[in-house]
Order: structure tokens, then C-alpha cells, then sequence
């Protein structure tokens, strides 16, 4: 690494971090997005939206009992897995929804299929 540092340092190009960044990482990706449908019910007068977002996640591994989502500044009224109430949290940010049931590889999260 300090070889391509000394390169770069040398060259025209500058670094792009800022002095004293912390180097970010991706999180664990839990399952891969297959995926998305919204159902949505536009406002525009209002400037709201309602509906219903169905997200197909295939587990990447088994044992999966947890699974975290950006999901900012919105009001969720339930998390369901095929049809079953799932508790979750959320804290404006992010949707952590805790799985009554691990994931199994080759169906989806919460072992549904």
C-alpha cells in the first residue's frame, strides 16, 4: 500500500479522502435483493404517499435471524413474511426486522418460499 501511495503522491493526481477519514465499509449483506413492488397511493395535493413495499431477499447463508434496511423517515405500520407478523424496530433510519424463523439457503428470508 505505501507503494501506491508514494505513486499517486507523486503523480498529478491528489487523494480524494479528507485528512484524518476513517476508512467505511459496506455492511453485511445478508441476502441478495431479487425483488422490489411498490403499491403506491399518491397525494400529490397533500404531498403524502401510502402503500405497500414487497421486498423477495434470497438468503445468502443459513441462520440468518435478523435483517436490517435503509429505510428513512417513513411510518411502517407491519412486517410480514408470507403473511406472518414479524417484530421489528425502527428507529426513523433503519428497519431492523428480527425473523421468527432463520433462514435456509435456497428459499427466502424467514424460510419462506
Amino acid at each position: 500500500m505505501s507503494q501506491v501511495w508514494s505513486v499517486l503522491s507523486n503523480s498529478r493526481y491528489k487523494a480524494f479522502e479528507l485528512p484524518g477519514a476513517k476508512p467505511q465499509y459496506n455492511p453485511d449483506r445478508p441476502g441478495q435483493v431479487e425483488h422490489i413492488a411498490l403499491d403506491l397511493v399518491l397525494d400529490i395535493p397533500h404531498e403524502r404517499a401510502s402503500g405497500t413495499c414487497t421486498t423477495r431477499i434470497c438468503p445468502v447463508r443459513d441462520g440468518i435471524t435478523s435483517i436490517v434496511m435503509d429505510a428513512v423517515s417513513l411510518e411502517i405500520k407491519a412486517v410480514t413474511i408470507a403473511a406472518v407478523p414479524q417484530p421489528y424496530s425502527y428507529d426513523g433510519h433503519r428497519l431492523t426486522v428480527q425473523l421468527l424463523q432463520p433462514t435456509e439457503r435456497g428459499g427466502q428470508a424467514g424460510g419462506g418460499h
